[in-house]
């Protein structure tokens, strides 16, 4: 008689909801490498908004475009991600219902060009996705992002960051424990600290 494997987390159960009816999940523009990549974002991110639940930023960037029907324009796709969010079990079991509801309006709104100051957990969310563009060649305007600014020098330097890790983002098992290790630390991090996925990047050529 086989016996049972080891038992899927919540982390791995909200992952296969994302990936059941994702039709770009192998896509690099909008598949999984680039939510793996908003979800390191948010995490390094969240070295300049300590308040904000890893968690969040982790679940927003494996679902923000897991609806995505198209890398061209597709305006209802932060609808259907953030109906994803707000129907997820495991979500709620990770995050309780407000985290969820958080996700889901992220989710909802991430394309409309907002900043969100009165909700840094939105707003860091929102700022891991537009970091990425880097991959895209944008330059980034810093009239659209909430908890990066170029006064400080973050926005500059998560965008440099991210664009080192775009080829290659980081395993959801090293992000998923990475937001639940940062969870069970009660100390507030010191300045500029966070989950560091540096050691192993090198500038791609």
């Amino acid at each position: 008689m086989w016996g049972r494997g080891p038992a899927l987390s919540d982390w791995d159960r909200l992952l296969a909801e994302a990936r059941d009816g994702a039709r770009l999940a192998h896509e690099p523009m909008h598949g999984e490498p680039h939510w793996r990549a908003v979800a390191w974002a948010g995490l390094r991110i969240r070295a300049h908004a300590p308040g904000v639940n890893p968690g969040v930023l982790v679940a927003f960037g494996l679902l923000h475009d897991c609806r995505r029907e198209t890398d061209d324009w597709d305006p209802e796709h932060g609808d259907r991600a953030a109906l994803v969010a707000a129907r997820s079990a495991p979500l709620r079991r990770l995050l309780g219902a407000e985290g969820r509801e958080l996700v889901a309006e992220a989710c909802r709104l991430h394309e409309r060009g907002r900043t969100r100051p009165d909700t840094p957990a939105i707003g860091a969310c929102w700022d891991a996705d537009r970091v990425n563009l880097v991959r895209l060649g944008f330059r980034l305007d810093p009239r659209y992002f909430t908890v990066l600014t170029p006064e400080d020098g973050s926005l500059d330097a998560v965008a440099a960051e991210t664009r080192l890790i775009v080829p290659d983002p980081p395993a959801w098992a090293d992000l998923f424990a990475a937001a639940d290790t940062i969870n069970e630390t009660v100390a507030r991090p010191a300045e500029g600290e966070g989950p560091d996925f540096r050691q192993t990047r090198t500038e791609p050529t």
